[in-house]
């Protein structure tokens, strides 16, 4: 009995200790953090105050095009310097879009294969996600599940937006907001527009992942949106 009681003391004391040292190591963390935090910060705030816009004009130039609209504008800074740059803006809808990591409720991801001329490659196709713009006073789950059933047939009651990011700053402000569908279900045919000629497939993570280090998917949202899902996975304890 005399052991028993011994070894119960020992526990506690050794479980009440590992509390301690946890707590005193997550404050130290959090410590650490703040400093670090309140640094970079100050950094970055003087940065952005030394060279931010104080004022500019921009100007439409000529382009006989549909797709895209040219701007060319100048930017006169905070440290007194006057910058010019042009801007390439897409005239559909506000200009940003949508994109789908779609998995099936067997685990498949759904990937799209497509014509895409700025494709610096021979055959100029594409495998990606699938994706779309989002339209005036749309929400980018709406625009979401709009393109993922207008090219693959598919939809799904369980969305979320799990990043959100420019892609091209140099000359382009789109934005891309970057939605998880999971438990997707197929609910009819791709009804594409005309001049739309877009393949789907269903392949697994693994199938995913070789297309992806071996150089068949180039497409930054693909690989932003892999590791995206395996976040997900991670928190879900897969």
């Amino acid at each position: 009995m005399d052991e028993l009681l011994n070894n119960i003391d020992k526990n506690f004391e050794n479980n009440i200790n590992k509390q301690i040292e946890d707590k005193i190591n997550k404050e130290f963390i959090e410590t650490i953090n703040k400093e670090i935090n309140s640094d970079i910060k100050e950094k970055i705030s003087n940065d952005i105050e030394s060279i931010k816009v104080i004022d500019y004009k921009e100007e439409d130039v000529y382009s006989d095009t549909s797709f895209i609209a040219l701007k060319k504008g100048y930017y006169k800074l905070n440290n007194g310097h006057t910058i010019m740059r042009e801007s390439a803006l897409k005239k559909k809808g506000i200009g940003n879009a949508s994109c789908i990591f779609a998995v099936t409720t067997d685990k498949k991801i759904i990937i799209v294969i497509q014509p895409r001329a700025a494709l610096p490659t021979t055959d100029k196709v594409n495998i990606e996600l699938p994706a779309g713009y989002i339209e005036e006073n749309e929400k980018s789950t709406v625009a979401a599940l709009r393109e993922l059933e207008e090219e693959t047939g598919y939809t799904s009651d369980n969305i979320t937006l799990v990043d959100s990011y420019f892609t091209s700053l140099g000359f382009n402000g789109e934005r891309i907001d970057l939605l998880l569908a999971l438990d997707c279900t197929k609910i009819g045919e791709q009804h594409l527009d005309e001049d739309e000629f877009i393949h789907y497939e269903l392949v697994s993570l693994e199938e995913f992942e070789y297309l992806l280090n071996n150089g068949y998917i180039m497409d930054a949202n693909a690989r932003i949106g892999y590791y995206r899902y395996l976040e997900y996975l991670m928190k879900e304890g897969y």
